[in-house]
């Protein structure tokens, strides 16, 4: 693991809180580097001259697909969602003292356009195998992802439900 120690400044005017996640994220599959500050919800600000020390970093990546299509279901019927490319199941970790160390998130690199989907997997995510899809329910929502290569999906969907299971049993 490598460690990336990047100086900014950020204007006097521009007040964020302190539990505010910085990380360094990517323009797309091939596209560059940026930093990313997800704001938190605190009601102290970051003071002056202060480091970030709430930090986001991939650590693992679990499982991967070349090649899947998003879909949603809403109104009773399948619908295509602009979100296309490959996709990860990784293990993230955020470097703070206020929440838990390791969290799990499906994401596929979206070449259709610079927004990646990105799907929080929690111990509450309902997932199902349904030829030609895996199908996940998160919340109110359920989305099919289409996978290319029918191995790649039935992977996928194994490591998933062993990551859930995991969590429902507190081993993370």
């Amino acid at each position: 693991m490598f460690l990336i120690v990047r100086e900014m400044k950020i204007l006097q005017n521009v007040q964020l809180p302190v539990d505010s996640v910085v990380e360094i994220a990517s323009d797309g599959f091939i596209g560059g580097k940026y930093v990313r500050i997800q704001a938190g919800s605190s009601a102290k600000n970051i003071d002056n001259n202060s480091t970030a020390s709430n930090t986001k970093n991939v650590v693992s990546i679990e499982q991967t697909a070349t090649h899947v299509v998003l879909y949603e279901y809403k109104q009773n019927a399948w619908h295509k969602c602009d979100v296309e490319g490959s996709c990860f199941l990784v293990t993230t970790t955020v470097n703070a003292s206020n929440v838990p160390p390791i969290y799990y998130k499906l994401i596929i690199l979206n070449r259709n356009s610079n927004d990646n989907f990105i799907m929080n997997v929690t111990a509450k995510l309902q997932a199902q195998h349904q030829e030609p899809y895996l199908i996940v329910k998160n919340n109110a929502a359920i989305q099919g992802i289409w996978f290319h290569a029918a191995a790649e999906r039935v992977d996928m969907y194994q490591t998933l439900q062993n990551t859930i299971q995991k969590l429902k049993q507190g081993h993370v």
